[in-house]
């Protein structure tokens, strides 16, 4: 690292960290997204009001305060619990069904175990909101999963549980794609996805700087400066 002309990372923190190792050019790229994944822009919503999840749940994703709130939002507001949907998409560790089932929300859940990549984007697409559970590690700051900028790319509000000063709550907060929940915020949590369902959230997303083409364009740059 020290020898290095440049070391090139996915997010600030682990750069930070990089640097008190003794990088002394370190320069993030972060992952970005396919625009041409995204060319199909006519796809419908759901039916339902559909929360999904989309990937790996794992135990260190598993945030009971989600499930907390949305039981009782279904207890308090009839007219959300008759539409409401949650969808997982991918393959849900066994202790996170159990906690949904702890809750009394199993009939409120659609588990779709695989799905081929275009498939998925279809489903982001058609989803009303997109869930992101930030592994709750000590490390969490400094997590920025690839599924945030596909997330960002289908156009959908994100609601994020997890760390409110992390890399991926500020990439969320500076491309306006969505809301980011603590792992304790209950409250927020309730009524955020209740402003979302009655529309009262209004976001304007900016993600182009996240697309492929302009990272390559930025690591492009990046080498000819080197060269």
């Amino acid at each position: 690292l020290n020898n290095a002309d440049v070391v090139l990372t996915v997010g600030k923190t682990l750069g930070k960290e990089l640097a008190k190792l003794g990088s002394k050019n370190v320069k993030v790229i972060e992952n970005g997204y396919d625009p041409n994944d995204f060319s199909n822009k006519n796809n419908a919503l759901d039916s339902n009001f559909t929360l999904s999840h989309i990937g790996s749940f794992s135990p260190s994703r598993n945030h009971p305060v989600l499930w907390k709130a949305l039981k009782e939002l279904i207890d308090e507001n009839d007219e959300f619990a008759n539409i409401f949907q949650l969808k997982l998409i991918g393959k849900v560790d066994h202790s996170v069904k159990e906690s949904i089932d702890q809750y009394g929300l199993s009939d409120y859940v659609k588990y779709i175990a695989y799905l081929p990549h275009h498939q998925v984007i279809k489903e982001q697409s058609s989803s009303h909101v997109l869930l992101l559970m930030v592994n709750n590690t000590p490390n969490a700051k400094g997590i920025v999963t690839g599924k945030v900028f596909e997330y960002m790319a289908s156009n959908r509000p994100i609601l994020v549980i997890g760390p409110k000063d992390g890399d991926l709550s500020e990439i969320i907060k500076e491309s306006i794609t969505g809301i980011v929940c603590d792992y304790d915020e209950k409250t927020k949590i309730k009524a955020t996805i209740l402003d979302l369902y009655y529309k009262k959230i209004t976001l304007s997303p900016t993600t182009g700087k996240y697309s492929r083409t302009r990272l390559t364009e930025k690591l492009s740059t990046l080498l000819n400066d080197l060269i």
